[in-house]
């Protein structure tokens, strides 16, 4: 009698065995159909945009007067208030939030050492 369960498990296993690997050779092959089906993306493709507004801008050279040790360079984001303070969101060895007046002279930071800043996206 054990020996007639012992058999009927390993049909059964041989049985699972087998169905999870004609199902995997299923998978794989599906893939590779559907793989050859999209053309393929060039890594160096470009975005193309038509009828896109040009935002005109004045760069004005050195108008962020940052305190000694301060650098930015790395800024993620910029926004103003209704005031026209100017808000740099920077990312470089610390995350960091940075307002200048309208003038470009520097405020405050907001939130040094904040640990939640490292993760705003």
């Amino acid at each position: 009698m054990e020996l007639s369960a012992l058999s009927s498990e390993a049909v059964e296993m041989k049985r699972c065995i087998t169905l999870s690997l004609i199902l995997l050779a299923l998978v794989g092959a599906l893939s590779l159909v559907f793989s050859q089906l999209s053309p393929p993306v060039s890594a160096q493709s470009r975005a193309t945009a038509t009828d896109v507004p040009v935002i005109p801008h004045e760069a004005v050279p050195n108008f962020f007067k940052n305190p000694p040790g301060i650098y930015t360079g790395e800024n993620m984001g910029i926004a103003t208030n209704s005031k026209g303070y100017i808000y740099i969101y920077h990312r470089a060895n610390e995350t960091r939030l940075f307002e200048y007046s309208p003038q470009g002279n520097f405020t405050r930071e907001i939130g040094r050492h904040n640990y939640g800043f490292a993760f705003a996206h």
